[in-house]
């Protein structure tokens, strides 16, 4: 009688990348945010991200040319942040315009706090490629805070047409109130109050309060 043939092992099943729902880029893009907090932006590869979201670089490649694409949709991400930031702070400060300038100044600082990858990446990412996405949305903050000026300015009566030269029209004041809150940011982020002593939460609400004077007690030339 002949023997029973040995029963046929199954075939283990291959290990497959896992699968983002049609949405690889959504998903290449989280898992460079990642890397970029892991890692730093200078560390961070393509090759590194596409291991991370669990599928071949090649695949990353379909949807990113290089790592300076994906640099730039992150900035991008983070830029419609920052302006939603401060929309936010803005929209829960009430109705007065000094309190909502200052309310846009807390909500820049907030999103720089919340994501500082993101935030030095947006500011200091020279390798990253220019994209129209990117030049779209990277002025927006700017403008909303060049929008919480003028009407700052307005409340107080101030116009252009008061400008002596020496700084005191609405372009020079948004210029002057962004310069204040992303310097703080920065030196913030870098850890620069610390050994001073100061209180960064403190000396932020000084700075705001300073900058709002300007427009209660606004500088005249000496002339004048």
């Amino acid at each position: 009688m002949a023997a029973r043939a040995a029963p046929k092992k199954k075939q283990a099943k291959k290990a497959t990348a896992p699968y983002h729902h049609g949405d690889l880029r959504r998903a290449l893009v989280v898992a460079a945010r990642e890397e970029l907090h892991e890692v730093g932006r200078d560390a961070l590869s393509l090759r590194a991200v596409a291991r991370r979201a669990g599928v071949s670089h090649t695949a990353a490649y379909h949807h990113f040319k290089d790592k300076a694409a994906l640099l730039a949709e992150i900035a991008a991400e983070g830029f419609v942040a920052l302006d939603a930031s401060m929309r936010d702070a803005i929209d829960a400060a009430g109705p007065d315009p000094l309190a909502r300038l200052q309310a846009a100044g807390r909500g820049y600082v907030a999103m720089a706090q919340a994501d500082p990858a993101a935030y030095d990446l947006m500011f200091n990412g020279r390798d990253m490629a220019s994209s129209p996405t990117l030049q779209q949305v990277a002025p927006l903050s700017f403008l909303r805070l060049s929008a919480a000026v003028a009407a700052a300015r307005a409340h107080v009566g101030l116009t252009d047409a008061d400008d002596d030269g020496h700084g005191s029209s609405g372009r020079t004041d948004a210029f002057i109130l962004w310069q204040a809150v992303h310097g703080f940011a920065m030196l913030r982020l870098s850890g620069q109050f610390e050994p001073f002593g100061i209180v960064p939460e403190e000396h932020l609400e000084r700075v705001l309060h300073r900058l709002t004077d300007l427009f209660r007690y606004p500088p005249r030339h000496p002339s004048r």
